[in-house]
């Protein structure tokens, strides 16, 4: 069928050449990851774009939001970002070292996928998919780093205030 024939007065023809254009994946992944991380340059993180990721230095920590995506993604339809927070020493890497008993040698103290960093754990994803959405998706993630990643950074800048803590109670990692 000719679309042009049937064309009258003001109508205009389809021009196939006029497609959806439907973002990548990744460019909508990486993009997103960026600008989360954007707000955090003011508290002293760093983006590595090749982490995805930021981290902080604080005395003999680091601290590192991560963020992970879905090989289940789909083009227009789904784009999962998680986060991941992680503190990090290289004194734990040492101290292991000398202990490979218990696992190996790695600079991991604590963390894990954010949902799980809070009392009562549970699976937080953000799906940035939708360009009209991706914008307040992107909020609820910088929210939910500043609402639960950083208080938990926070308490690992107090050393022997940790050491109380765990000796009292579970810290969720």
């Amino acid at each position: 069928m000719d679309f042009r024939a049937a064309r009258s007065g003001s109508e205009r023809s389809i021009d196939m050449s006029e497609e959806l254009k439907i973002e990548s994946c990744r460019d909508v992944y990486l993009q997103s990851c960026a600008s989360i991380c954007e707000p955090f340059k003011a508290d002293g993180f760093r983006y590595a774009k090749s982490g995805p990721k930021m981290s902080k230095k604080s005395g003999e920590f680091t601290f590192t939001v991560s963020f992970q995506s879905s090989h289940y993604n789909s083009p227009g339809a789904s784009v999962s970002i998680w986060i991941h927070a992680n503190v990090d020493s290289p004194a734990m890497k040492k101290w292991r070292s000398n202990n490979m008993s218990l696992g190996g040698a790695n600079t991991c103290v604590a963390g894990g996928q954010i949902g799980n960093l809070r009392k009562k754990h549970s699976w937080m994803e953000w799906n940035v998919a939708s360009a009209a959405l991706r914008v307040s998706k992107i909020q609820l993630a910088i929210e939910a780093i500043r609402t639960i990643a950083l208080p938990y950074f926070a308490a690992f800048e107090d050393v022997p205030g940790m050491c109380e803590r765990l000796e009292r109670e579970e810290v969720p990692s």
